[in-house]
């Protein structure tokens, strides 16, 4: 999307800019990433991720739904807490006049 926004902005310098920077950007991008994937201590990293996520334990679709839940129902008491806490300073402070 970054290639094809900066051709649509590099319109007015002809077709050969237009094209040619994000094709050249293009072929940079991928041969640097074949190159970093290529890398030994890279690839030995990510064989060590992959082999690593093969061991995780996934939830099954209800523990996260209800695990969700529980998390959005926290955040939503945790506002309205933090709602009612200022709300009630507020009117303790302009009772006491210290604000206006």
């Amino acid at each position: 999307m970054g290639l094809f926004r900066l051709s649509l902005i590099l319109v007015e310098y002809g077709q050969s800019v237009q094209y040619g920077v994000p094709a050249g950007l293009l072929l940079v991008g991928w041969w640097c990433s074949f190159r970093l994937v290529n890398m030994p201590s890279f690839a030995d990293f990510l064989i060590a991720v992959e082999a690593e996520m093969n061991k995780v334990s996934w939830p099954s679709r209800q523990e996260l739904f209800r695990g969700s839940l529980v998390v959005l129902l926290t955040m939503f008491f945790l506002a309205a807490m933090l709602f009612l806490f200022d709300a009630v300073w507020k009117i303790l402070f302009t009772y006491l006049g210290i604000t206006g």
